[in-house]
């Protein structure tokens, strides 16, 4: 469909293959505010050079030249805060501190994430010994510019958190499903049509998956097909069916939501082939695939740019994708969907034997010159 491989959520959890070389992680803060106001804090492990202990907020005046090495590491997160420090499990429900983070497991990758909220806008480049720029992935645009594009979205504006007046963060549909465009008549407008599912999970076993699905008159899907693994005949998969109404369309948000294989429940984290076949499934929702312009056969949109692209032409006089993802793929290459990963877009920059350096830029929240892509 999207694109092969594993069921895997926001970035960088890929297993340790074998021991890293350290590279060196340097910050360069172009927030506008003293180092002194800036502080770091690693989850997953401590730097491999002692600067950093794991889940102890450091102040970034505090941090020598601004850097640090990091050896094996695995889903690490590298969190930013102004005016004091977080720690692993910080809630961007309730936490007062303005902050965001970066995503990493070396080897493996890095990448930028907005999938639960945005706050503060970064750029990374991976470089090699000579300093040589490898991958970068970054967010084109300001704080207030993101901001204000997010916020443009029918409802959005009540998923902005503050503190005292000031900006926090804008909460994802992950988290304030509540805010953003109902879903419900995207669904309904699919009934009774026939959603092909096929592709490939790259897991163990590697099982190819052929499903068709239907929207019941309930609003719940229904999907039926064949497995094949890998060096076997096809043989009929067992049934997935998805429940209606909210638990549904909230779903398609948050990429997680329930649904039964055989009549047991089941979840995506499961990571197998039927995890990929909701993930396809979910995702056509959320991407806008399906109803589109490309056709209702997974297999035809790889490649094929998703949201407002995939729905041009379409007269629908409701939401037909995830409004808030689509504005973070248009203006960043940051996850802005659990499932980003599987779309056209590359979010993931490799983190390998290749890679010395990872240079992390805080980008301010007002560029005196901004890209017309930019402006609202």
């Amino acid at each position: 469909m999207l694109g092969r491989g594993v069921v895997c959520a926001v970035g960088a959890a890929a297993a340790l293959a074998a021991p890293a070389a350290a590279i060196e992680v340097e910050v360069v803060n172009r927030s506008e505010r003293p180092d002194r106001q800036v502080h770091l804090t690693l989850t997953g492990g401590s730097s491999s050079d002692g600067t950093l202990t794991e889940n102890v907020p450091t102040r970034l005046s505090n941090i020598p030249r601004r850097s640090f090495e990091l050896g094996s590491i695995s889903a690490a997160r590298i969190y930013v805060a102004y005016g004091g420090g977080v720690r692993q499990g910080v809630s961007p429900v309730t936490s007062r501190r303005r902050y965001d983070k970066v995503e990493l497991t070396n080897p493996g990758d890095v990448n930028l994430t907005s999938v639960d909220f945005f706050g503060i806008p970064f750029k990374i480049v991976t470089r090699s010994k000579d300093g040589r720029a490898l991958q970068t992935r970054r967010f084109r645009c300001d704080a207030r510019s993101i901001t204000a594009h997010l916020t443009r979205i029918p409802g959005a504006r009540r998923a902005v958190k503050r503190h005292r007046g000031r900006f926090l963060r804008v909460l994802s549909p992950n988290h304030k499903p509540q805010a953003y465009p109902p879903l419900a008549p995207y669904v309904r407008s699919l009934r009774g049509k026939e959603l092909r599912i096929r592709d490939t999970f790259e897991g163990t076993p590697v099982t190819r998956y052929d499903y068709r699905a239907r929207v019941r008159p309930d609003g719940s899907i229904v999907a039926e097909g064949t497995l094949r693994v890998e060096g076997s005949a096809p043989t009929a998969g067992q049934r997935v069916v998805l429940p209606g109404g909210r638990a549904l369309t909230w779903s398609i948000y948050t990429a997680n939501g329930p649904f039964t294989v055989g009549g047991e429940s089941w979840d995506v984290a499961r990571n197998d082939g039927y995890a990929a076949i909701y993930r396809d499934l979910i995702s056509g929702f959320a991407f806008g695939y399906w109803g589109g312009r490309y056709g209702n056969d997974s297999a035809r949109w790889k490649g094929r740019q998703p949201f407002g692209p995939a729905r041009r032409g379409s007269r629908a006089r409701f939401a037909a994708f995830d409004e808030y993802s689509a504005v973070i793929n248009r203006l960043s290459d940051a996850y802005g969907y659990p499932f980003s990963d599987v779309g056209p877009k590359k979010v993931l920059a490799p983190l390998n034997a290749r890679t010395a350096k990872l240079e992390i830029t805080i980008l301010p929240d007002r560029e005196r010159r901004r890209p017309r892509e930019c402006r609202v």
